[in-house]
């Protein structure tokens, strides 16, 4: 397999040196950042949370470090040093390919409605294409807002605005001073004296090609790759750069996935690279190397034209590559779970498939059946069941003693958290660093219902997502998903706090 030069380094520039970045805080834009509000406190390896999904206390290994480790002041090996625990500074730059018009985000799946204060609209306004006011109360804004977004002005919020100073900046601004920073020193020394930047380029998105979202030719991609290295050694990224990379190689995951499954014993389904000019199967789903949102997923039911050498190779970027995967007609049919795990906690799961019309139904779910017991609604039909009432059998069920029901919900918690610490520990061994995984990812899992009886049903991970641009299905709550928010806050901090402190291994 040929391996991405992205994954061995940053690209050489020969253009100026970047600039040193000014000691003290008059580097700063005042306006931009306040001064941090220093308090002493005592690090701990727990998050604290107490989440009734988890399945039992070994499934998610701690986060925040190499190895998960703070120092406890009985550690005699160690230094008694705690992390800091102050407010961080946070810039968040929203993914320009996320922008559009206002008609079209009313109807797409990474934007919400909510409600914010007048102080956070002001603070986000300039974002073109990325929020719209629809109306105001006398003390809230109501906004059409993309999903991440709104997850950051939840932070900023978080322990009643003591834990961040969150600034937003549109990617444009970011880019002008990332491509050329001895032009624009004071910008450079102020994304360098930010805590941690949270964006950036999403690799798993078209970002090399013709009309690209982030308006970079290759010698300007180029450019970027060498300069944001740079800063990347200044400042936190989150997520870090040469793992948002790697985590854009679809094909990697895949692998994992495979392997996993194999040691397990539990199914997956086969994937294997196709070549340019293999043959290509009828009956198999073609999938990109680098594919988002399922914008390079070609069904078995697709029209001949697009899965032929032609079509595909039109589509396929440098360093990318087809996959056949062996098509599971249920998923299809049936639809898959969204996982979100976050500091290696069950947040939230829902149900979603996908209507004639080409949308989307989601329903947030909290109860499961067994295994066992699909395998028997199955079998007992005298005609096979049709997947749309099977679906309604299965997501939800209300009936079924606590037991059997507690069981079900344990047995579907067990495969997904077992799989996502083997996967974990994979990417570790990988990098010899802890994955952005740890903190975030939403794990779609589907289920293999052989209608014929001769396979058992059976759960796999069909997709592992993990950067600020994954669609948290905020439309489908019925409350607001602030517990993911609130959540993902807390771990955050845990993070920034303890990849700070040496003395964490």
């Amino acid at each position: 397999m040929e391996i991405d030069p992205d994954l061995q380094g940053s690209v050489e520039s020969s253009h100026d040196p970047i600039p040193t970045v000014v000691a003290g805080p008059s580097g700063i834009r005042p306006s931009l950042y306040a001064a941090s509000n220093t308090s002493a406190s005592t690090s701990t390896t727990s998050f604290g949370i107490r989440d009734p999904w988890r399945v039992t206390p070994d499934f998610a290994p701690s986060v925040g470090s190499s190895s998960g480790r703070s120092v406890h002041r009985s550690d005699t090996w160690y230094p008694a040093v705690p992390s800091e625990s102050r407010k961080f500074e946070i810039l968040y730059i929203p993914d320009p390919s996320r922008a559009m018009m206002k008609k079209e985000a009313a109807l797409n799946l990474g934007w919400t409605n909510r409600d914010i204060t007048p102080a956070h609209f002001e603070s986000i306004k300039h974002l073109t294409g990325l929020v719209y006011k629809t109306g105001r109360t006398k003390d809230r804004v109501k906004v059409l807002v993309t999903e991440w977004l709104w997850i950051l002005l939840q932070m900023d919020l978080f322990e009643n605005s003591e834990a961040f100073d969150v600034r937003f900046m549109q990617w444009q601004d970011f880019r002008a001073i990332i491509l050329d920073p001895t032009n624009d020193i004071e910008g450079w020394n102020m994304l360098a004296k930010v805590d941690c930047i949270i964006g950036g380029i999403d690799y798993s998105v078209d970002h090399s090609g013709e009309g690209n979202s982030y308006h970079l030719n290759m010698d300007e991609l180029a450019r970027y790759e060498s300069c944001v290295a740079q800063l990347a050694s200044q400042t936190l990224f989150w997520p870090p750069i040469r793992l948002a990379r790697q985590a854009s190689m679809k094909w990697n995951t895949i692998c994992h996935l495979q392997m996993i499954a194999r040691l397990h014993g539990s199914y997956t389904p086969r994937t294997v690279r196709l070549s340019t000019g293999q043959d290509i199967p009828d009956d198999v789903v073609l999938k990109r190397s680098h594919s988002e949102c399922a914008k390079h997923v070609i069904l078995p039911t697709a029209s001949r034209s697009r899965r032929t050498w032609e079509y595909l190779n039109a589509h396929t970027d440098k360093y990318e590559f087809w996959m056949a995967q062996e098509y599971v007609q249920s998923l299809d049919q049936i639809g898959e779970w969204r996982v979100f795990i976050v500091g290696g906690n069950v947040i939230s799961v829902v149900h979603t498939y996908k209507t004639s019309d080409d949308g989307w139904k989601g329903t947030v779910t909290e109860s499961f059946l067994t295994l066992d017991e699909i395998r028997e609604i199955v079998e007992k039909e005298p005609t096979p069941i049709r997947p749309a009432d099977l679906r309604r059998k299965i997501v939800n069920p209300e009936s079924g003693a606590a037991p059997i029901r507690s069981r079900a919900r344990d047995d579907f918690m067990g495969f997904v958290l077992t799989t996502w610490k083997h996967l974990v520990a994979r990417e570790t061994r990988d990098t010899g660093a802890k994955p952005s995984i740890c903190l975030f990812c939403r794990v779609d899992v589907g289920i293999r219902i052989d209608m014929s009886g001769q396979a058992p049903p059976a759960y796999f991970v069909n997709e592992v997502e993990r950067s600020p641009n994954t669609s948290i299905w905020l439309r489908f709550h019925d409350n607001t998903m602030g517990t993911l928010a609130d959540t993902f806050a807390m771990v955050f901090k845990r993070w920034l706090m303890d990849i700070r402190n040496p003395y964490i291994l």
